[in-house]
């Protein structure tokens, strides 16, 4: 977080772009993502999540994932639109401690340009943004139907009260290094 206020006080635009916790292979996950959600935006950080639901819903993407559940797997990074960091590194502290981890850094324009077309995160039908409420402390969902019309919901997509009720209490127990 400490990073991320850096780059935001020197102006710099950055994005994340996750699964949402409902569409999570490993729910538990989302709940330390979910911990700095608020304060990211509040930074002005723009947060994408993508859900299964939505993903059928978007033909191009549709195309290449085809019948796949629609979650990301791939761990990428851009930078200044010239460097794209690609690899199996999870921000978390199993994945920089106990795992073995690769990570490729490449200079190419050309194909972060080419990355960058291919996820189209602002005008994307398979994704949400999420933003903060005008109340600064609650969260909505934004997604745009296929028509290009915005659709908003004030709950996780594609997650239920006991989910996200299961997932608070058991990230009360479980050390933040470890989700």
């Amino acid at each position: 977080m400490a990073h991320l206020r850096q780059l935001r006080a020197r102006g710099v635009d950055v994005r994340i772009f996750t699964n949402a916790t409902g569409v999570s292979d490993e729910p538990l996950v989302g709940a330390g993502y979910e911990r700095y959600r608020l304060e990211m935006l509040r930074l002005g950080v723009r947060v994408f999540e993508v859900t299964s639901g939505r993903l059928k819903r978007d033909a191009g993407l549709r195309s290449v994932l085809g019948s796949s559940t629609g979650r990301l797997h791939a761990k990428l990074g851009f930078v200044d639109r010239k460097i794209l960091l690609a690899g199996s590194l999870n921000l978390d502290g199993r994945s920089a401690l106990i795992n073995t981890q690769l990570g490729l850094l490449v200079r190419s324009p050309g194909l972060v340009a080419q990355l960058l077309d291919f996820y189209r995160v602002e005008t994307n039908v398979g994704v949400y943004e999420v933003r903060l409420k005008p109340d600064g402390q609650s969260l909505e969902w934004i997604g745009l139907d296929p028509e290009g019309e915005p659709e908003r919901l004030d709950e996780e997509p594609e997650s239920t009260w006991l989910l996200r009720l299961k997932l608070r209490l058991i990230s009360l127990f479980v050390p933040e290094e470890q989700l």
